[in-house]
């Protein structure tokens, strides 16, 4: 999954369809690798610290848990 996610951003930046922004961002941080990482470490299996596109800064654990009624103002986290 996450090659095909790497390929597939080479080809938009090939063609010229991402914009700088993207390509220096998204493109190097997989939310759906995050995710299964996440529930991988949820039900207990071992995972590498880093693989590609899933950084191991994104996958710190936060301290704060946000307020049940944060969506009413996300600019408050």
């Amino acid at each position: 999954m996450l090659q095909e996610e790497g390929a597939r951003w080479r080809r938009l930046q090939d063609k010229g369809a991402a914009r700088d922004e993207e390509a220096a961002t998204e493109a190097h941080v997989c939310v759906e690798g995050l995710a299964l990482a996440w529930l991988a470490g949820q039900r207990g299996l071992r995972t590498l610290s880093d693989y590609p596109a899933v950084p191991s800064l994104a996958r710190v654990p936060s301290t704060r848990r946000p307020d049940a009624e944060l969506w009413k103002d996300p600019m408050r986290w």
